[in-house]
C-alpha cells in the first residue's frame, strides 16, 4: 500500500516555473505557492490567471521577493483549479503550509534620492560613448564604406581661479574645460539642465548654471556692444566642469589614428574619458581666431572658438588633477 503523502510536502508534485522565469506560468486560473530552495513555503495565493497575476512586476510581493531571489532561488509552483474553487483552495493551502509573508505586511523601501555625482556619471559617460561615421564624403551612400570612431567629446585640461561663492565669500574652484559636440551640447547637457528646473529634477537645482565671459574685453555695463558668451556648467562644491561647444571639424581629427599621439584615457569621477595629454596641443587644430568685432555698429560676437583661444594658455592637462584626487566629491 502506498503511504499517503505529507501534506507540508504537497507542492512538490505541482508544476513550477522560477521567479525570474515567470513569463511561462500559463493562462490559467489557480493556486500558487513561493518556495525557496530549502523548501521553505514564503507565499500563497491565487490567481483567475496566473501568468497575468505575475506579469512584470504587478505582483504586490515581486519587489520584495526579488531582492532576495539571488539568496534564496525562488520557485513558483502552481495548481491549476476552477474558479469556483479558488478562494476555498486559497485558505485550504495558508492552514496547510503555514507560509511566511502571507499574514505579514508588504514592505516597501523608499527609492534613495539620486546624487549629482551619478547625474555627472551619466553624462560623461553618454558624451564619451563611440559612435560610427563613415568615412569618405558625409552624404556617401555605399554600403562598403568603413566604419571608424567618432570622438564626441575631449576633457581640455583645467585651471583654478578665486570666485565668490553663494555666501559672497572668495573660494578657489577648479574649473575642468570639456569640449562636446554640438549635438551632445543641445541634446544631453541642455536636456539636464533643464530638468533641473522641474520638480522631478530638483536635485540638481544648485548645480547647473551659466557661465558668462567677456574674454577680457570691456564688461557689458561699459560696452553695451559686447555681449557675453554663455555656456553651461556643472558645479558641486569647489569644484565645475565647462561644457564648452566644439566645431564638429575640430573633434573629428582626433579620431583613432590620433588619439595616441595627442590623449589618453582616464578615470574622471568613476568614468572613463578622453583627455588631451597637452591641452597647448588644441592649438594646432583650432582655426586662427577671427576678430570678435563684425556686423552693425561694430558689434562684438563672441564664440566658443575665442573661449578656447583665450583659455588655452592657461591649462594643465587633466591628468597632473587626476594624480592628485578624482574629481567631484560623492558624498
Amino acid at each position: 500500500m502506498t503511504p499517503p503523502l505529507q501534506p507540508q510536502l504537497e507542492w512538490q508534485q505541482w508544476s513550477k516555473v522560477s521567479l525570474s522565469g515567470r513569463s511561462n506560468l500559463p493562462d490559467l486560473p489557480g493556486i500558487y505557492a513561493v518556495i525557496d530552495a530549502a523548501g521553505e513555503v514564503w507565499y500563497v495565493g491565487k490567481a483567475s490567471n496566473l501568468r497575468t497575476r505575475w506579469g512584470g512586476r504587478s505582483h504586490h510581493r515581486y519587489s520584495q521577493l526579488s531582492r532576495q531571489n539571488k539568496k534564496r532561488n525562488y520557485q513558483i509552483y502552481y495548481r491549476p483549479c476552477s474558479l469556483g474553487e479558488l478562494d476555498s483552495q486559497e485558505k485550504q493551502y495558508i492552514d496547510q503550509f503555514k507560509p511566511l509573508l502571507n499574514y505579514s505586511r508588504v514592505r516597501t523601501y523608499a527609492r534613495k534620492p539620486p546624487q549629482p555625482h551619478q547625474e555627472l556619471g551619466r553624462i560623461l559617460r553618454v558624451i564619451n560613448k563611440s559612435s560610427f561615421l563613415f568615412e569618405g564624403h558625409a552624404r556617401s551612400t555605399c554600403r562598403c564604406a568603413t566604419r571608424r570612431s567618432a570622438v564626441r567629446s575631449l576633457m581640455v585640461g583645467y585651471y583654478q581661479e578665486l570666485d565668490e561663492d553663494e555666501n559672497e565669500e572668495l573660494k578657489e574652484f577648479t574649473c575642468i574645460v570639456t569640449a562636446t559636440s554640438t549635438n551632445d551640447y543641445d541634446k544631453v547637457l541642455y536636456k539636464s539642465a533643464m530638468k533641473s528646473r522641474t520638480n522631478k529634477g530638483k536635485y540638481l537645482a544648485d548645480c547647473w548654471g551659466v557661465y558668462e565671459t567677456t574674454l577680457g574685453l570691456n564688461e557689458p555695463e561699459i560696452d553695451p556692444e559686447t555681449r557675453p558668451l554663455q555656456f553651461l556648467i556643472f558645479q558641486q562644491n569647489d569644484w565645475a566642469y565647462e561644457f564648452v561647444p566644439m566645431d564638429y571639424p575640430v573633434l573629428e581629427q582626433f579620431d583613432r589614428q590620433n588619439q595616441e599621439l595627442y590623449t589618453e584615457t582616464i578615470l574622471l569621477n568613476g568614468q572613463s574619458v578622453l583627455a588631451l595629454k597637452d591641452p597647448a596641443c588644441l592649438q594646432t587644430f583650432l582655426s586662427p581666431p577671427e576678430s570678435v568685432r563684425s556686423g552693425y555698429l561694430n558689434k562684438a560676437w563672441l564664440r566658443p572658438m575665442h573661449y578656447y583661444h583665450y583659455r588655452l594658455p592657461h591649462l594643465k592637462p587633466i591628468s597632473e588633477l587626476v594624480q592628485e584626487q578624482d574629481t567631484m566629491p560623492r558624498a
